[in-house]
């Protein structure tokens, strides 16, 4: 019981810190997109070789590089973990921050259908509640949209094959998300070596930005830590908690307007969050299933 709680909590604060983020992304407005994504994968990278090194783990580090089902598994996971920093990069100045959050909250429905058909998670009335009410939720921002959707229909399939990949990951969280920050700095250097993309200078930045490899790695390795400790639905539910803070950050700080449905559309997201996690005593039995590596 100790460790679903502590996977909760660890869940929780990773989320928390990742909708609170916009705040600093905010103070990057000058810095082109290719340029954010290779200065915060650099610095993840960095912020992940110095955690290693102090904790003492690079021996761990070089095993899981000689397994190859471990090693595929985890750039498979950082392949993923590329495009969603992408699209959500991209999705800030290009007006499409609503599409991407539609995602969001469409991924725990998604997860939770994943728990119960791979993992044989029981659905109760409560779950049924919460997805209905994340379901009107989704579809008060539908309504606000013009045009096909196509962004929420790839952030709702990198945000649930990512939660699902780092609760199957078999290598522990440090080693993997330290081998996810390295996969991704080659990943985005070698798109800019193929489109010869310039990187924009940063300039007195570079101390503020080395903030993003905090708020990257350390949530990361918390997320990928808890994933393992807490059933995919309940993963699912709890990563709602990131879209609803980053709901109050446009709002409070960055004091954007809002719609109403948007507003209805956070109000049933939150409710759907609350009806989950009502009753704490289902919410907490874990039943260890086996992901097929050893």
């Amino acid at each position: 019981m100790k460790e679903e709680w502590l996977g909760t909590g660890e869940v929780l604060l990773a989320c928390s810190i990742w909708g609170l983020a916009p705040i600093l992304y905010k103070n990057f407005s000058g810095v082109d997109l290719y340029s954010m994504l290779i200065f915060r994968s650099c610095f993840t990278l960095l912020t992940a070789i110095i955690t290693v090194v102090f904790k003492s783990q690079v021996y761990s580090l070089f095993l899981c590089m000689k397994n190859s089902r471990k090693f595929l598994f985890t750039l498979g996971t950082a392949f993923i973990i590329g495009i969603d920093w992408s699209i959500y990069l991209w999705s800030i100045p290009n007006g499409k921050v609503v599409e991407a959050t539609i995602g969001c909250f469409l991924s725990p429905i998604v997860c939770i259908a994943i728990g119960h058909f791979r993992f044989s998670e029981v659905l109760n009335r409560r779950t049924s509640w919460a997805i209905f009410l994340s379901l009107i939720g989704v579809l008060f921002l539908v309504f606000d949209l013009s045009h096909f959707p196509w962004v929420t229909l790839v952030v709702t399939l990198t945000s649930t094959m990512i939660a699902t990949l780092r609760k199957l990951n078999p290598s522990d969280a440090l080693t993997s998300t330290t081998l996810e920050s390295f996969f991704l700095s080659i990943f985005f250097v070698a798109i800019g070596t193929v489109t010869q993309a310039q990187v924009t200078s940063i300039g007195r930045d570079v101390s503020t930005i080395w903030l993003t490899g905090l708020v990257t790695f350390f949530p990361a390795y918390l997320y990928s830590q808890g994933a393992k400790k807490v059933k995919i639905s309940s993963l699912g539910m709890l990563g709602l908690s990131r879209p609803i803070i980053r709901f109050l950050v446009a709002i409070v700080v960055l004091q954007e307007a809002l719609s109403v449905n948007q507003i209805l559309s956070v109000t049933c997201i939150f409710l759907s969050f609350c009806c989950y996690f009502l009753k704490v005593s289902d919410f907490l039995p874990l039943k260890r299933y086996s992901t097929g590596f050893n």
